[in-house]
């Protein structure tokens, strides 16, 4: 499964696995959603509920979020986790196996 991690202001990164679960479904159930999991499954994509994790994640770095939190601010916080990444590709493609060919 693929995990996400926030990118804060200042560059640093926290990680969604990183984050107790009773922090997400306090933010979950704050904001309307019903489980914690969709917002980690799907961390931008819910609203009220992807600005309070936002500005959690920000919090828990010691930063000031970007205000006002726009589309951009919020697309470009939320990516992947870098260890979730593929490190090898073969024609734009990821590689499955973990040994390289030369």
């Amino acid at each position: 499964m693929l995990s996400f991690q926030c990118v804060t202001p200042g560059g640093q990164v926290v990680r969604l696995d990183d984050l107790p679960v009773e922090e997400l479904q306090s933010i979950a159930d704050s904001t309307g959603l019903e489980s914690w999991f969709d917002l980690y499954l799907q961390p931008a994509r819910h609203g009220a509920a992807t600005i309070a994790l936002y500005r959690h994640c920000c919090g828990i770095a010691g930063v000031d979020p970007v205000d006002p939190v726009t589309p951009k601010v919020i697309l470009a916080a939320f990516e992947p986790a870098d260890d979730d990444l593929p490190t090898l590709f073969e024609d734009g493609v990821p590689k499955t196996d973990a040994v390289a060919t030369t």
